[in-house]
């Protein structure tokens, strides 16, 4: 992609946004709408609008606008940063975490439906044996 300098990208209002990367997307949450954006990273290093197999692209750079609000009609910069990465990573983390000690839980709580269910069998095998 052409690099824009820092007095064009200030004249024609182009934010630069803090990005991370997940799979194959770069993404950000937009400030303006408040939803994630995600943008895919080409394969190769896109070179005058054609996609370059040599090079290598981590995704940043200059994109066309996803939000809905129209907020940024020249679009935005794409910036990798390793803190907006770092957050991502310890939130998906402790999801990861959550997801299992609520697994584990629904297990336990299975197993004990199961005990009381076969407690109720019994008593209800009591009931009957005396009842007959």
């Amino acid at each position: 992609m052409t690099e824009l300098t820092e007095a064009s990208q200030r004249a024609l209002g182009i934010p630069t946004m803090r990005c991370f990367k997940r799979k194959n997307q770069i993404i950000f949450n937009c400030p303006e709408c408040g939803q994630m954006h995600y943008h895919g990273i080409p394969s190769g290093k896109i070179t005058f609008g054609r996609e370059d197999p040599t090079g290598d692209d981590n995704g940043e750079g200059h994109r066309v606008s996803h939000c809905m609000e129209d907020a940024f009609p020249n679009g935005y910069i794409l910036k990798l940063d390793p803190d907006e990465q770092a957050r991502h990573d310890d939130q998906e983390g402790r999801i990861f975490a959550l997801e299992e000690r609520i697994a584990r839980l629904e297990y336990k709580v299975a197993e004990n439906f199961n005990m009381e269910e076969k407690e109720i069998i019994k008593l209800k095998e009591k009931a009957d044996r005396l009842l007959f």
